[in-house]
């Protein structure tokens, strides 16, 4: 698979890393804080990347057959 570049984007991409830092601020040794939590009760998940969140919520449930028991 081959990806062709626009001009613009080339120019964005020459001129971004020209700089002493990032485009959002963040010089290129810095890192996003990370945080992630967990609700057991409510079985709900989160992570923080910077601004960025993601929430989710899984169950699950394991069924006990009785050829096992």
């Amino acid at each position: 698979m081959y990806f062709t570049m626009g001009l613009y984007q080339a120019k964005f991409l020459h001129y971004a890393f020209q700089g002493p830092q990032r485009v959002d601020g963040r010089a290129w040794d810095e890192f996003r804080s990370v945080e992630v939590s967990f609700d057991q009760q409510a079985n709900v998940s989160a992570v923080r990347l910077g601004r960025t969140r993601v929430i989710c919520s899984i169950e699950a449930e394991i069924p006990v057959s009785k050829n096992f028991i």
